[in-house]
């Protein structure tokens, strides 16, 4: 007996609809750049701010200094207050009617941004002898602030992530193998020189332009990157998801195969034409314009199915990378696990989407490629 197994994609282009925009979620009381084990900077004013009801007073104290604020009517307030010596620890307080924060192991010394792409996003995992390296990252004098990555198409109020005291296991953490390397070694250097607290904010972003990192209204000084703003403008505007990339946008609002649902396991694909592989976009009709394709593929198993995980190779695309559904999830191709184990089924059905961007497209593997290793 033998089980088999479907993978689907077709082709077509057309236009869908994108989800609606969400609730804004509710601003904190207190910013979360700011925490237990963070570093603040010395000799000069520190600024503190975060949201709460218009017109409410939030006190801040910090080792024996205090100020107050009072929120404007957007609900933000903002106070600054003198540093004490460098050192610590020290304890902050923050205290807006019967709510209180207080900050744990506050540290005063020096704070530095650590921004860039990959070569600064880069974790401890992938240096040169990186198990002896984080073996001896104790340093409880450097701290630790990884901005977790959003996107947005307009300025963020607030930041994810958390104050970390520098140890093996803090700057083992994080994707891509850890805290970013560039900015320990130099908070390392830097702190064994100038014998104060250093504090760490990594905010990095690998593959992204400079623009990514400038204002909008920088941009337009400019004067060539108009067409651009006005599109980020129009998809703030029209809400929905903010994937960060035109390309993906145009996927949303052009994919017949989403709003029709061809990745479903009981969709009915009798109507598609058969295709070879490999073979280029013009042989299934996307020869001189961008397309999104669907293909759909039966393959037979043996029964019983090997025990453990499946991996579904596809191969590449020139020029694009497809993704792969088993109906509940997608993921990249080639070499996708798919999540959860295998089990006997009369037909198995996974789902690609590719796109063509150029008349020469190819799919470039051979059909032996297209395979499915059990393990």
């Amino acid at each position: 007996m033998t089980t088999k197994l479907t993978f689907i994609l077709a082709f077509l282009v057309s236009v869908g609809a994108s989800g609606l925009a969400s609730e804004p979620p509710k601003l904190p009381l207190l910013s979360p750049l700011f925490g237990d084990n963070m570093v603040l900077q010395r000799e000069k004013p520190i600024r503190f701010w975060g949201w709460t009801r218009p017109g409410d007073s939030v006190r801040v104290e910090l080792a024996g200094s205090s100020a107050t604020a009072i929120a404007e009517a957007t609900g933000r307030w903002q106070t600054e207050i003198t540093p004490p010596a460098p050192g610590g620890p020290y304890t902050v307080q923050i205290t807006c009617g019967t709510e209180a924060i207080v900050l744990h192991e506050v540290l005063i010394g020096d704070v530095w941004l650590c921004g860039g792409q990959s070569n600064m996003e880069m974790g401890m995992g992938r240096v040169r002898n990186a198990q002896a390296e984080i073996k001896q990252a104790s340093h409880p004098e450097i701290r630790l602030f990884t901005v977790a990555k959003q996107v947005s198409y307009s300025p963020a109020a607030t930041v994810e992530g958390s104050w970390k005291i520098c140890s093996p296991q803090t700057v083992a953490e994080g994707g891509w193998n850890g805290f970013s390397a560039v900015a320990y070694y130099f908070g390392r250097k830097l702190q064994s020189e100038i014998n104060v607290p250093v504090g760490l904010v990594v905010d990095a972003y690998g593959g992204t332009p400079a623009e990514s990192w400038t204002t909008p209204e920088t941009l337009r000084k400019l004067g060539e990157f108009g067409p651009e703003l006005d599109e980020v403008e129009r998809l703030r505007a029209k809400g929905g998801p903010q994937f960060g990339s035109f390309l993906m946008h145009w996927l949303a609002e052009n994919d017949l195969g989403e709003s029709n649902h061809w990745s479903a396991a009981n969709f009915d694909a009798a109507a598609w034409r058969s295709v070879q592989i490999p073979g280029g976009f013009a042989e299934i009709g996307l020869a001189e314009v961008p397309g999104i394709g669907w293909f759909r593929k039966e393959l037979i198993l043996p029964d019983p199915l090997p025990a453990g995980e499946a991996t579904l190779n596809l191969g590449m695309v020139e020029k694009w990378t497809p993704r792969i559904s088993t109906g509940s999830s997608w993921g990249p191709a080639p070499g996708w696990k798919i999540p959860g184990p295998m089990s006997l089924r009369t037909t198995f059905s996974g789902r690609a989407r590719t796109c063509s961007s150029f008349a020469y497209s190819r799919i470039a593997r051979p059909a032996a490629f297209f395979r499915r290793p059990l393990s």
